[in-house]
């Protein structure tokens, strides 16, 4: 009963955990079950897919009590939150796992679908603006203040988010967009 199960093994096998933290406390969290007899859960745990994607997920346990009131199994499943993860977050988890920002937002746009809306992809800062816009909307000096950039910096990676758009695109109307897909 004790131990990785094949569902714990099913993650490290597709997944790859990304905070070497969170493995030990997937292998604890049989004990805690065990000698609790209570479901358990380990919230937040990335995990990075074999495509190269990440992913937050809580890994749920639940003991399953025998007629002796011990526990004979352990069912365990994943819930996976990463659509709740803040966007900005969620950049920098691909920047830290990815030394190479130009990879790491090439997969973040991969992640998010919208690579389609670019010709050349953004760069690291334009991705950050557009993010910002994304949550924040389009007032660039609130986005500036949000981002800690000069107004000027902000316009400027604007503008080179609109040179990189697809040519049937609109910038505004692909800011509108995103929100609908995401």
């Amino acid at each position: 009963i004790q131990g990785l199960t094949i569902e714990d093994l099913a993650i490290v096998e597709e997944h790859r955990v990304l905070r070497h933290d969170h493995l030990c406390k997937i292998e604890n969290l049989d004990h805690l079950v065990l000698a609790s007899k209570e479901a358990r859960i380990l919230p937040g745990c990335d995990v990075l897919t074999r495509s190269g994607l990440i992913m937050r997920h809580d890994i749920i346990k639940v003991p399953i009590i025998g007629k002796n009131n011990n526990v004979i199994s352990i069912f365990s499943f994943v819930n996976d939150r990463t659509c709740t993860v803040n966007l900005l977050e969620l950049l920098d988890l691909y920047i830290s796992e990815y030394a190479n920002k130009k990879v790491a937002v090439s997969y973040m746009l991969k992640h998010l679908d919208w690579s389609r809306f670019f010709i050349h992809e953004p760069s690291h800062s334009e991705l950050r603006v557009l993010l910002s816009i994304y949550y924040h909307g389009e007032d660039r000096g609130y986005v500036a203040l949000r981002l800690n950039k000069s107004f000027k910096t902000v316009q400027k990676h604007i503008d080179g988010l609109k040179d990189k758009l697809r040519p049937h695109e609109n910038f505004k109307k692909m800011v509108s967009s995103l929100r609908l897909v995401a």
